[in-house]
């Protein structure tokens, strides 16, 4: 592989802003904001694009008012003589940006922030030159191992296919106990020690991983930092072999794993008198020499005979797949419906604590109740992304559960003492939001403060 890709060198840290930019992030506000020892380059962006924008609005005016096209040429121009100019502004600050990170000081910013339940979380911190290092060497980690991003929706609709047919097999499911937390540093370094990845960026790794043993009030040399992008591709490495062994048995059918979430289905085709092969074992048995154990309340292994219609209750990413007859059932976890719940609950209680009576507590209790029941694009990105109800919930066959929060709104809607509010919101239906992908659109700041009652739920 050829070691300028990997390099933390001006021009790919421009490929990482160009990347970002297009996806709607606004970089150059976010380095403005945190990074003061950037300003001197920041500055000239963000006065660089807000002349762009009155420029483009001038030219949006003129077209409107049915000006000939002829006047709008010199606009035209000015806007790409900023352009120009604004490709060279980014191209030095990349470039600056590249030389602080080549400082034989320098190393990933490492934080700790409040634990949430029991696991320790961390942060990187502002947005500066750790910030683009850190995603220079996300992209170095997945270059030089090849890693691929698990996608839930083709993991979820592969499994339910491979489930709905009548074929023995052994289906299992597992997570991995205090996976993050589990992992070795020597076993992690070894592996990537043996890569293609750059001496820079190992480097960068080893002082990452030591700065979180010093943090840490844990075993040292043990755990990935829970909270950044590193850690992501840093345990799926790590687990490279142990996938490639699932993978490789003669048994399997399907094996998918999404972090530490794991399922599997296997071939048993073999008599039952015969006896199956204990999969749970072989994998506990891999999982050992890496310091990983899996998780007793959330593992489990069904057999499932030839031509047998029924499966139990397997939970998977967020769903709950079954079949007691002919017809396969999908539907959400308890865990999921109950967190639905809980921020009805808490947007409700939100309310009833306002102080507010000029009608902005009725009309921020509405704004809450349709965010968790419709669909939205998701902000500050240009690509078809979407989420909600649905988007969050596609494979979701049974609609009982949809039914149930419906009602849940009535109940909650039934203690209001103003009853336009109450009838607003009785309209308001999980089950057609889902059904019909019903939309709504909300500012930045606005979700934000749709959402300020559910940052623990």
């Amino acid at each position: 592989m050829d070691p300028l890709l990997q390099s933390l060198s001006g021009e790919n840290f421009r490929r990482i802003w160009d990347l970002q930019t297009r996806k709607g992030r606004a970089l150059a506000a976010e380095l403005h904001r945190d990074a003061p020892h950037l300003a001197f380059l920041t500055k000239p962006i963000l006065d660089n694009i807000s002349d762009t924008r009155s420029i483009r609005g001038l030219i949006s005016a003129s077209r409107k008012a049915g000006d000939p096209s002829s006047k709008r040429l010199p606009l035209r121009a000015s806007v790409k003589q900023r352009l120009a100019e604004r490709d060279e502004f980014v191209d030095a600050l990349a470039d600056e940006l590249s030389r602080l990170v080549a400082t034989p000081r320098f190393e990933l910013r490492l934080e700790r922030r409040p634990n949430i339940g029991a696991h320790e979380i961390y942060s990187s911190g502002k947005v500066d030159e750790n910030y683009f290092a850190s995603r220079q060497l996300q992209r170095n980690l997945k270059l030089a191992f090849r890693l691929q991003t698990a996608n839930r929706e083709q993991i979820i609709d592969q499994l339910l296919q491979l489930t709905d047919d009548r074929f023995p097999k052994t289906l299992f499911r597992t997570d991995i106990a205090s996976y993050y937390e589990n992992i070795r540093h020597d076993v992690l370094l070894k592996r990537i020690g043996g890569s293609e990845l750059t001496q820079q960026s190992q480097s960068l790794i080893r002082k990452l991983l030591s700065r979180q043993s010093s943090l840490t009030s844990g075993v040292k040399g043990v755990g990935l930092p829970r909270g950044i992008g590193l850690s992501a591709p840093l345990s799926d490495i790590y687990l490279l072999d142990f996938d490639e062994y699932v993978r490789g048995l003669p048994e399997t059918v399907f094996y998918a794993r999404y972090v530490d979430d794991i399922v599997g289905i296997f071939s048993t085709s073999k008599p039952s008198d015969e006896g199956h092969p204990d999969f749970q074992s072989m994998i506990r048995a891999q999982l050992m020499p890496l310091g990983l154990s899996l998780s007793t309340t959330k593992t489990s292994e069904s057999q499932i005979e030839s031509g047998s219609s029924v499966i139990p209750p397997t939970r998977f990413l967020g769903y709950e797949i079954s079949r007691t007859t002919s017809k396969l059932e999908v539907r959400l976890t308890p865990e999921r419906v109950s967190r639905l719940n809980a921020r009805l609950q808490l947007s409700f209680g939100a309310h009833a604590r306002s102080k507010s009576f000029d009608g902005r507590a009725a009309r921020m209790l509405l704004h809450r109740v349709r965010y968790l029941a419709s669909n939205l694009r998701l902000q500050n990105n240009k690509r078809n992304a979407f989420a909600g109800i649905f988007f969050s919930n596609r494979h979701l066959r049974n609609f009982e559960q949809l039914d149930q929060l419906d009602q849940a709104i009535d109940d909650y809607a039934s203690t209001l003492m103003d009853a336009n509010l109450a009838s607003a919101l009785r309209s308001i239906r999980f089950r057609t939001g889902f059904e019909k992908r019903t939309f709504h659109r909300w500012s930045e700041e606005r979700m934000k403060e749709i959402q300020s009652p559910w940052s623990r739920p």
